[in-house]
C-alpha cells in the first residue's frame, strides 16, 4: 500500500508498506531521500494527513491497537486496543474546523452490527457523535463545503448522507434505496478516477524503486572497490612491514 502527499512548498511524502513496515520517503524540490522505516507493527488500513506542517499517519498494529502516530517527531498521539467483542476498520484522518478528526468503523463481533466513530486524536474529545447502527459493513465518503463536513455512507440497503454542522449537531439526510443505486455509480465513477490517479503514482513509485535500485547497486559497486582497495593495502602493508 502506498499513499502520496504533496504540499504547497515543494515538499512530498510516500508511505508504502511492505510486510509489517511502513516506510517513509521524502523529496524537497527534485531530490528524494533515502527512505526511513517509521513502524515495524503495521498490520492494515493505513492512511495519512498533514496537518499544521506536521505528518500524521494511522494504521491497525500487529497487536490489534489503532495507532494515529505523528512524524517527525515519531511518537503516538493515540491509541485503543481490540478486544473480544470489538474490531476496528476503514480509518480515515480528516480535517474539519481547522481540528485533526480520525474517523474509523467499529464492528461488534456478536451482533455484526457496524458504526462509524469520529475522534480527535490529538484532545480526545469526540464532539461529533454518530450514533447510527449499521446491519452491513458500510462504506464512507468526508466531503467539506463551506462550513459543514458532509458525510456519506452506502450499505448495501441504502445510502444515508449526513449533514455535520460547524457546532457539531449532526442533521440526517435520508436518501431511498433507489438513489442508493445512483450513489454506487457516483462512487463507480470516483473509483475510476482514483485508480486512474493510483496508477499515476504507481508509476512514480517505480520510477522512485528503480532510481533506488540503481542508488542501491553503485553503493555495492563501491564498497566492492573499497574492499578490494582494501586488501591489496593489507597485502603490500605485509609485504614490507
Amino acid at each position: 500500500m502506498d499513499l502520496f502527499i504533496t504540499t504547497t512548498n515543494q515538499q512530498s511524502f510516500l508511505l508504502s508498506t511492505k510486510n509489517s513496515n511502513i516506510f517513509l520517503q521524502q523529496k524537497s524540490g527534485n531530490i528524494w531521500y533515502r527512505p526511513r522505516l517509521l513502524s515495524s507493527n503495521f498490520l492494515k488500513d493505513l492512511d495519512c494527513i498533514l496537518f499544521n506542517n506536521v505528518l500524521y499517519y494511522c494504521y491497525l498494529n500487529t497487536a490489534h491497537q489503532l495507532i494515529v502516530n505523528r512524524y517527525p517527531s515519531a511518537s503516538t498521539i493515540y491509541s485503543q486496543a481490540e478486544n473480544t467483542t470489538t474490531l476496528y476498520t476503514n480509518f480515515k484522518l480528516h480535517i474539519f474546523q481547522k481540528q485533526l478528526y480520525l474517523f474509523y468503523i467499529s464492528i461488534n463481533k456478536e451482533t455484526h452490527l457496524s458504526r462509524i466513530h469520529a475522534i480527535n486524536p490529538l484532545t480526545k474529545q469526540t464532539p461529533i457523535l454518530l450514533e447510527t447502527m449499521y446491519h452491513s459493513l458500510p462504506s464512507y465518503q468526508l466531503l467539506n463545503q463551506k462550513e459543514e463536513l458532509l458525510l456519506q455512507v452506502l450499505t448495501k440497503e441504502d445510502c444515508q448522507l449526513l449533514r455535520i454542522q460547524s457546532d457539531y449537531t449532526v442533521c440526517s439526510i435520508d436518501i431511498n434505496p433507489l438513489h442508493a443505486a445512483e450513489a454506487n455509480l457516483s462512487n463507480q465513477i470516483e473509483t475510476e478516477a482514483l485508480q486512474t490517479q493510483l496508477e499515476e503514482k504507481e508509476k512514480q513509485i517505480d520510477d522512485l524503486n528503480e532510481m533506488l535500485q540503481r542508488a542501491t547497486t553503485q553503493y555495492n559497486e563501491l564498497m566492492h572497490v573499497a574492499n578490494s582497495y582494501r586488501e591489496e593495502a593489507i597485502k603490500w602493508r605485509n609485504k614490507f612491514f
